[in-house]
């Protein structure tokens, strides 16, 4: 996702460059160059995962500012706004509790309301859907999160029916077992049909 950003990003320069608006061009360059860095964080063994995302939601925000000092001098639209905020509330919930996420949400929304609406106006109704749309990820998160703890005692439980407690082998209930019955190819008359049984059920 990070060299998909890159892509963009330098799509957004060669526009920038073209439509003669150079603080669009800084930025969009600059993210560039962050997300090309972020592929290789991502790649590098001693950054741990919790170290990134912290790093993605912090760069989230400085992008989101920056877009609002360019919309201040008109060189953005504001749905570069409510996308950036909307990124930013979706890494936060996925990443941070509840109440930081929710915080920083809020703290994004109300600077759209507040100082940027009362410099430039910004298109209300997607302020709005916006606002309605940071609700329901956090929604989506929270259920989210619940049944992914669900899955996880639903797994420690059954792996802990299907073994034996003082061996640590599988036992009858684990189902892991294959019965087959064969015959030779040509039986030699007279001689019984032979029946082999396997099973690799435990008699534990």
């Amino acid at each position: 996702m990070a060299l998909l950003a890159a892509l963009v990003q330098a799509g957004v320069a060669g526009y920038a460059q073209t439509a003669g608006l150079p603080d669009l061009t800084v930025q969009a360059r600059l993210g560039t160059a962050f997300n090309v860095l972020l592929v290789v964080l991502a790649l590098w063994p001693r950054v741990s995962t919790h170290h990134f995302q912290l790093i993605l939601i912090g760069s989230g925000q400085l992008w989101l500012l920056s877009s609002v000092a360019l919309y201040l001098r008109g060189e953005t639209l504001s749905a570069t706004l409510l996308v950036g905020l909307l990124m930013v509330t979706l890494f936060s919930f996925a990443w941070l509790r509840a109440v930081w996420a929710a915080l920083l949400t809020l703290v994004g929304y109300l600077l759209l309301w507040g100082p940027v609406s009362g410099e430039r106006s910004v298109d209300v109704p997607g302020l709005l859907m916006t606002g309605f749309a940071a609700v329901l990820i956090w929604c989506l998160s929270a259920h989210g999160q619940t049944l992914y703890r669900a899955h996880l005692r639903s797994d420690a439980l059954a792996a802990l029916a299907s073994t034996d407690p003082l061996m640590g082998l599988l036992n009858r209930r684990s189902g892991r077992g294959s019965t087959s019955c064969s015959a030779p190819p040509a039986p030699v008359p007279g001689s019984w049909r032979r029946c082999w049984w396997t099973s690799t059920i435990s008699n534990a």
